[in-house]
């Protein structure tokens, strides 16, 4: 079976498959169905197969396997915690201030396994994820960048020359606006193959995130480290992004050097609830 569909490689285990039809309602290309009651891709449309895993994921039986990923791969579903997660997300805080130490690779792999799994574009996953865990070649990549501001300053756009002189005060002063001391950054780029480029990338980061920053770690999203990489094309070679790569977004991150206690309040944004269309 699975020779014969090389893209979903979908087999359904007839000893524990009970024909119950979920995964056939809830494959979101229609190319499951049921013959002699056990679940099964119809061969011809295999290509259309998105390798979302669904199936696997909804069938209650465990008796899918798809994609090369078997239920023994898996981890059940267990009930979530609504009021843990929303205090996550008002408890969390850009960190601007990073303590000492560093983040372990074992720890940056660990949670990096979980941001992997945010969705994508039609399940299109090209994204790359480019990390610097070593503090010096950091410290490398604060001081090449602030120089080529300097430098090259007719390479930024007028609105993002204030850059210049973010450069300066580090040349001069030792003043870091751009990396804000930080021992880590996470950049993430988008392969020409992807669907939704810009917004896998920050769906990704979105959720490293809120992981990392549930594991005890600091992060804030840098607009300036994505300005530079946009801007001065050298700084991508730096970081080996490919050149047929999109640009998502950057990610300071690191061991937290301040403790936030409480929960803030911002403005209220305009949420409309439409009852029906505009003519």
């Amino acid at each position: 079976m699975t020779a014969q569909l090389p893209v979903s490689q979908f087999r359904a285990d007839p000893g524990k498959c009970v024909a119950c039809g979920m995964c056939v309602l809830d494959c979101p290309t229609h190319i499951i169905d049921i013959a002699d009651c056990v679940a099964r891709v119809v061969p011809e449309k295999d290509p259309e197969c998105l390798r979302c895993l669904h199936c696997l994921a909804v069938c209650p039986y465990g008796a899918v396997s798809a994609a090369g990923v078997d239920p023994e791969d898996t981890e059940a579903v267990t009930p979530f915690d609504p009021d843990s997660l929303r205090n996550l997300i008002l408890a969390r805080r850009s960190v601007r201030q990073f303590g000492a130490g560093t983040v372990d690779e074992e720890t940056f792999r660990r949670i990096l396994a979980v941001v992997r799994e945010a969705p994508t574009g039609v399940n299109v996953r090209h994204r790359r994820f480019t990390a610097i865990l070593d503090p010096k070649v950091l410290a490398e990549l604060r001081d090449k960048v602030a120089h080529a501001l300097v430098a090259t300053p007719e390479k930024l756009p007028p609105e993002q020359s204030w850059l210049v002189d973010i450069a300066r005060e580090w040349l001069d002063d030792g003043v870091d606006g751009i990396f804000r001391n930080a021992p880590h950054l996470l950049v993430v780029t988008a392969g020409p193959e992807g669907i939704c480029k810009v917004p896998d990338c920050i769906i990704a980061l979105s959720y490293f995130d809120l992981y990392a920053q549930a594991n005890g770690i600091g992060t804030t999203w840098c607009g300036m480290v994505e300005a530079v990489l946009r801007y001065l094309p050298e700084s991508r070679r730096w970081l080996g992004v490919p050149p047929d790569h999109e640009i998502g977004y950057a990610m300071l991150f690191g061991p937290a050097g301040v403790t936030y206690r409480r929960t803030v309040r911002h403005d209220d944004e305009d949420v409309l609830v439409l009852d029906r269309l505009e003519e």
